[in-house]
């Protein structure tokens, strides 16, 4: 539960040197000269702090005392400069009204709280937006004149053979079927055939629960070890000051154990039959390449021997694209078919339509942008 006093401050007068005056007294009892609004004498001492952040000073307790504190901030005549009670109407000195309210004296502002992290969201937000911005940049395109500055192609035939081999597998994972052969390369179904010397085997490991172990781990935690006075300030504006002083709980950090029981398991090995069999896959005999660049591409030479033999072909083309930015650039795609390739001529002139990341996005003609792959002459 809070506590709260009023204690009385004091000032010094700057006109006759009288020092540690009430606040209760708006002008000096030895000269009676009226408290100013600035310098020394609007500044008023409390008395020391103790160690729980209170007054060392005795409280107000009597009723006048009391009065003046709860009469709000203190304001200064605009005519004579008398210093007044905050619920005075007009001044004791010179009888004018409270015309000039901006003259009226309060304790400090309260400092602007979340500082740091305005600064930080500030800097999220300002990190973030760069970034946007940036990959918005690299995304926006620019026309240039370009050229084929190069092509190259290459196919690949690949002779396989229909092969019989011997492999192993587990039992239950092999059903007995019929290898239907190739015709032409084409039509064939790979079977297992032969089931045969079939062994017992580890195939792995299975983990077998075995019975349960109290396993404990040393923890800590916060407890409640008793409390501590706490006492904030809060000057009220007329030379009083609010003292709130509080209990505040002080914690203590202690062991303790933290037991539970954990199964236990045993590795225990899982074995199965292992068995060979027969079955036919496709296996490279030979393999040949041809390579060119403006020539029309060609297949190399290779033949099938046999009936259970086949050619797997491959090719790949490349197009390169050469601009001036600033210096020369290129870009390279690849030409899906031979008839998409024949498309690129060498020496080509075309524009291209490149991102700011110098990737190249397609070809311009008229009003419409292609994709490389669909742009034709």
């Amino acid at each position: 539960m809070a506590r709260t006093r009023i204690i009385e401050g004091n000032w010094n007068c700057s006109s006759c040197g009288a020092k540690g005056i009430l606040a209760r007294h708006k002008s000096c009892p030895t000269c009676g000269s009226p408290r100013e609004a600035g310098g020394a004498e609007s500044t008023f001492d409390f008395g020391a702090a103790n160690a729980k952040g209170g007054l060392e000073r005795e409280a107000v307790t009597e009723i006048a005392g009391l009065s003046l504190a709860a009469a709000g901030v203190d304001w200064f005549c605009s005519y004579c400069g008398a210093s007044n009670r905050g619920d005075d109407a007009a001044c004791r000195t010179c009888g004018a009204t409270r015309v000039d309210a901006a003259a009226a004296v309060g304790p400090p502002a309260p400092p602007v709280r979340g500082g740091r992290w305005k600064k930080l969201i500030l800097a999220i937000v300002v990190t973030f937006s760069g970034c946007m911005g940036w990959g918005y940049w690299l995304l926006q395109t620019r026309d240039y004149e370009g050229v084929v500055q190069s092509v190259s192609w290459e196919r690949t035939l690949t002779r396989q053979a229909f092969t019989s081999v011997q492999r192993r597998g587990w039992r239950d994972q092999l059903q007995e079927r019929a290898t239907i052969l190739p015709v032409k390369g084409l039509g064939e179904f790979v079977g297992t055939d032969n089931i045969r010397d079939c062994v017992e085997k580890q195939r792995g490991t299975r983990q077998v629960a075995v019975g349960t172990k109290q396993v404990c781990t040393t923890k800590s935690r916060s407890v409640a070890c008793g409390s501590h006075e706490s006492c904030s300030t809060r000057d009220l504006g007329n030379g009083y000051a609010e003292e709130v002083c509080s209990d505040v709980t002080d914690y203590c950090s202690e062991s303790y154990e933290d037991c539970r029981d954990e199964t236990q398991y045993r590795t225990d090995p899982v074995f199965a039959q292992e068995c060979a069999y027969s079955t036919y896959e496709w296996q490279q005999l030979d393999q040949r390449s041809a390579r060119g660049g403006s020539e029309p591409p060609v297949w190399p030479e290779l033949a099938v021997e046999g009936e259970l033999e086949r050619l797997v072909p491959a090719e790949r083309y490349e197009v390169v694209l050469e601009y001036q930015d600033d210096g020369l650039h290129s870009a390279r795609f690849h030409p899906v078919d031979a008839a998409d390739f024949a498309q690129w001529p060498l020496g080509r002139k075309l524009t291209l339509v490149v991102q700011n990341s110098g990737k190249l996005v397609g070809i311009r003609e008229g009003d419409k942008t292609l994709p490389v792959e669909a742009a034709k002459p």
